[in-house]
Order: C-alpha cells, then structure tokens, then sequence
C-alpha cells in the first residue's frame, strides 16, 4: 500500500492573508530612468534595476543561483541561458556548459560564450563586477526571498529585465501569482492546524532549512511546524534538533543514510525508528520556480494528516482502475467542455489521464467534483493556460497530447 496526496474540498482561513501578501509590493519603486524617475508603465526600455541600467534585454546568460535558474525557467526566459555553474544540480541545465561558480567566475569562459548578464544570490565582490563590467558583462545578485513578498519582487525585476517594465513585469507579475494561487489551493484543501513538527536537515552536522528561509513557509502552508523556525543562516545545533525531536525528517538520499545509521540520531530521533525520514531533494527547497508548487505538494501530502490515506498502489495490477488505452490517445469531441457538476465518460476519460500524467490522486468517478477542478487547475498553471478549472477543448486536447506535462505525482 502507498500514502497517497487525497484531495479534500475544505475552505480554510489561511495563516497568512494570500491575496493581500502578493498584492503588496510593487517593483516599480525598484525601477528607474537614467534620471532616477519612476518608469511609466508604458515603456519597456531602458530600465534601472538596482542601479544597473538595461537599455536592452540580455542576450546571452548565466545564473549561479539555483533558485533564480528555476524562476527563469517558470518565466520562459531558459532560452536566454547559456552556461551554467559547476555546482547545479537542476537536472534540465545539464547540457549547458559550465564556467565556474559565482565566487570563482570564469570570465574568460563568458567572454567566449557572449554573455552579456550575470546573475548570482550570493554577492559578487567588488573587483569580480569590475573584471566583468570591463568585458561588457553586466550583473545583479538577488538576496533569497525569505517570504513571498520577497519572492514577488524577484520575480518582476526578472521580468522586467528580461521582458521589460511594462511587458516582463506584467507577464512575472501574473506568473508569480498563478504559482501563489496553486499553493493557495493545496492550503486549501488541510482542515487540520499546523501540528506535525518537521525539519529539514542537509546534513547530520546541523544544516537545516532555517527559520529565514522561504521553504519555513512553505512548510507552515503545507501543515506543519518547522522546529528550526527560531534559528537563522541555516544552522541548528544537533543537540537541540533531537530536543525537539520533529515529527517528520526531510533530507537528501545522502544524509537518510548517515542518519538512519547513526547511533546517536537513532537514540533521540522518533522518526529515525519510525520510518519518517523522507528523502527530498535540496533544490526542492532552494528552488522557487515551478518547484515550489512540488515542495508543497510533496510535504503537505506526507505530514497532513487529512491529506493522507491508505490507498492501492497504481502500479499493482489488480488494483488500478486506470485504463491505458487512454494514454495520449483520446480524441476530444469537438466543442466539449467539462466543469464542476458535470458527469459520464468524459469526465471518467479525464480523470483517468489526470491520474496517470500525476495530477489526481483519486480513481476516476465520472463526476467532475472539487477534487478534479483542483486536479484540472493544477495541469492548467503546469501547462501555461489560465487555472481556472474549466476543461475546455482547448486544455483536453493538451491534456490529451503525447507530450502533457506531468504533475508532482507522477
């Protein structure tokens, strides 16, 4: 039997104001002419951000960050990557080649590459942004978004680099909330109040995903409670880790392995003797692109509790329902739409190809329900359509097409 993600049509008040906390903040104040005035909404270039002016956008990138690769990749503008760092491990980057990392750029490598942008979380000093500024390499570190204001503004002075003042920063400001909506909609379906106590550990030696980080959110709006919420800079001693002996144990498939083995942890950690340590990987923490929407819908299907549920394994023959035929092969009659309240064989079909591309969790009813609207939403954000939850002909026939994006589930 395998624990799977259930969806349950619960409204709950959630534990911070969604739509208020993206509606906030504004990268305009962040956006300047040459003469430091605001830029009007009309114009795309030049535009300033964070004092370095773009009278164009880049051609040719590179990002050391992680997080910032993946948010280039939510936004569309991977095309404009052409290298990469030596320490990426985000697996779709790997034909890309490498140049170093951002605190031993190879400059040379660029210059070679025509890179005309240089993007980094961690600050580049001064005589790195010289070396660069003298071979035409312009370059911006971004400091981690610690919430999702943060994580907004971020994602329109991209866009506004890459697309634009008017046109990027509208496109990343609608990106950014459709990611928000999604998460808004798993949070959504946990009736329970934060209660599972969770951390996510790096290593055995103390690295965590502190209280600083955006992942101690993500946490929060999945149903759990970060033990390491009070601690900062990724730090936690081992001694107050197995003090507060947390309900669930995330880490890389490295440290499951020291950890398990490790008298000490095996001592004074429950979910050591308990089959709670989950392997996760770390750029599911790091990652703030489309990843995001998997690390809550990963951790919030382990350590909810009204999302967990014993289930039929899909992969056991007697137990699945699905029916393969339906694999990238139906076609769509003509003019249909599917919505909340609707039933038969079209919504049986699409809920079978939800399931089997990782968007359901549930076997096909024939009724299209609050389960299946989520389950539509979330292949709609995936496969860049408007989430509404409304299958039109248009989204069956994505849904439907040998290439449809794959869910968290798959």
């Amino acid at each position: 039997m395998l624990k799977k993600f259930k969806f349950v049509s619960i409204v709950l008040v959630l534990c911070i104001t969604l739509a208020s906390c993206f509606g906030a903040c504004s990268i305009n104040q962040n956006l300047q002419d040459e003469h430091g005035n605001a830029l009007s909404s009309t114009s795309n270039y030049p535009v300033s951000v964070f004092d370095v002016k773009f009278d164009s956008a880049p051609t040719a990138a590179v990002c050391f960050s992680e997080s910032l690769t993946d948010i280039l990749y939510a936004l569309k503008y991977d095309s404009l990557l052409v290298a990469r760092a030596d320490t990426s491990n985000i697996t779709y980057t790997n034909d890309l080649p490498t140049v170093g990392t951002a605190s031993n750029i190879n400059i040379d490598a660029l210059v070679s590459l025509g890179v005309d942008f240089v993007l980094s979380e961690e600050p580049l000093s001064s005589k790195q942004i010289s070396d660069l500024n003298d071979n035409g390499i312009k370059s911006l570190s971004f400091t981690p978004a610690k919430n999702f204001d943060e994580l907004q503004s971020i994602y329109t002075n991209l866009g506004a680099i890459f697309g634009g003042a008017k046109d990027g920063y509208e496109a990343a400001y609608k990106k950014s909330n459709d990611i928000f909506i999604t998460i808004e909609n798993i949070n959504k379906l946990i009736t329970a109040s934060p209660s599972n106590t969770v951390c996510y550990m790096y290593d055995a030696e103390g690295t965590v995903a502190s209280g600083d980080m955006l992942f101690n959110e993500i946490i929060k709006l999945a149903g759990g409670v970060n033990i390491a919420n009070d601690y900062t800079n990724y730090r936690m001693p081992v001694g107050e880790i197995a003090a507060k002996n947390p309900a669930f144990i995330f880490c890389p498939t490295p440290t499951k392995e020291r950890i398990m083995n490790d008298g000490f942890f095996q001592k004074n950690l429950w979910a050591v003797n308990n089959s709670r340590v989950i392997e996760m990987s770390s750029e599911l923490v790091e990652c703030h692109g489309s990843m995001l929407i998997e690390a809550m819908t990963f951790v919030a299907s382990i350590i909810s509790p009204d999302l967990v549920s014993e289930m039929p394994d899909p992969h056991d023959s007697d137990s699945s329902t699905q029916d393969s035929s339906q694999s990238g092969s139906h076609t769509v009659p003509a003019g249909t739409t599917l919505k909340l309240g609707d039933t038969g064989d079209e919504v049986v079909k699409m809920q079978a190809r939800l399931k089997e591309l990782g968007h359901a969790y549930m076997d096909p009813t024939g009724t299209f329900d609050e389960y299946t609207e989520e389950a539509v939403k979330n292949f709609q954000y995936l496969s860049d359509f408007n989430a509404t939850g409304i299958a039109t002909e248009a989204v069956l026939n994505a849904l439907y097409a040998s290439d449809a994006v794959t869910g968290p589930n798959y």
